[in-house]
């Protein structure tokens, strides 16, 4: 979660950006909400790639992500699944 931040500052003044693919960061709660941030006011993301973290662990991440993403109507495609470990 602690390059995140950053992540978010650089999706939300990036134009450029179309996709996003930050699988497999450990990205939990306190990330996924900094990154939902970013991610309301881009116009431009169109595909959002967050498989293989732990997002789903503390349901505000997901909560601040779900409500990012109501306001965005650009994203068409959000991963979230989790790799399950046998």
């Amino acid at each position: 979660d602690e390059g995140i931040g950053e992540v978010a500052k650089f999706v939300r003044d990036n134009v450029f950006v179309k996709y996003l693919d930050l699988r497999g960061n450990s990205i939990q709660a306190k990330g996924a909400a900094a990154l939902a941030n970013g991610i309301q006011l881009n116009r431009s993301l169109r595909s959002l790639n967050l498989k293989w973290n732990c997002t789903g662990r503390d349901p505000s991440g997901v909560q601040a992500l779900c409500e990012a993403l109501r306001s965005n109507l650009t994203i068409g495609h959000v991963d979230l699944r989790l790799r399950r470990v046998m």
